[in-house]
């Protein structure tokens, strides 16, 4: 017989015609009245390799320095939509937020709804990979969107003046943003906030962009 367990018993009665081979951390009980006609022989789990703590924290300092240049890039690249993203979240706060919610909640029922159907099967993939893409957009665009409004925000009140440094804005916010997502407990509840208030604002902003309808000129 050959086991694999954590807790290896062997009960009186049992009868075992060959060797006993079992792999655990703990040492096989064997009650009075088992037969067993060959060997027990134990093999000991390895105790699994941890990390370097030196190689964690390289790990992790590398992707700050990441998420840094993407919203650099953003700042740089896409000025505009940065900004029109921050400033959805800064006046639009509980519109975002619940839109964030119903664009986090709502897809997956949907799609649900279309796998049962079974025609809408197809659709229903469509769905969760557009879902997908636009989750993980708002995971990793969230801090650079959430974090440029923090940043100025927080230079506005330092300089005491309105035009800050995108740049510096960008940078400051993100990398407090991405430093309270380390803090036990509170870094949880910061990605899920900062996630939903950018899908809302990112869907508050395309549904005014789809909505709005083309203005006459008046002569």
């Amino acid at each position: 017989m050959e086991v694999t367990a954590d807790q290896v018993v062997v009960l009186p009665g049992a009868k075992i015609g060959g060797n006993l081979t079992y792999k655990s951390d703990n040492p096989a009980e064997i009650h009075d009245g088992a037969q067993i006609n060959g060997t027990v022989k134990r093999i000991t789990v390895a105790p699994p390799s941890e990390q370097p703590l030196a190689s964690i924290i390289w790990e992790e300092a590398l992707k700050v320095v990441s998420l840094l240049v993407l919203a650099l890039l953003f700042v740089l690249l896409l000025p505009l939509a940065t900004e029109q993203v921050a400033d959805t979240v800064r006046t639009q706060l509980w519109m975002s937020l619940g839109l964030g919610v119903g664009g986090f909640l709502v897809p997956p029922v949907l799609a649900l709804v279309l796998f049962i159907t079974v025609i809408g099967i197809p659709l229903g993939w469509l769905f969760l990979v557009g879902y997908g893409a636009f989750l993980g957009a708002g995971i990793l665009l969230g801090k650079v969107f959430l974090g440029f409004l923090l940043g100025v925000s927080i230079l506005r009140a330092l300089q005491k003046k309105q035009q800050v440094s995108s740049i510096w804005s960008v940078l400051l916010g993100t990398a407090i943003i991405k430093l309270l997502t380390y803090i036990p407990y509170v870094g949880w509840v910061v990605n899920i906030f900062v996630l939903l208030l950018a899908m809302g604002a990112l869907l508050y902003l395309a549904g005014q962009r789809w909505f709005r309808r083309p203005v006459r000129a008046e002569v």
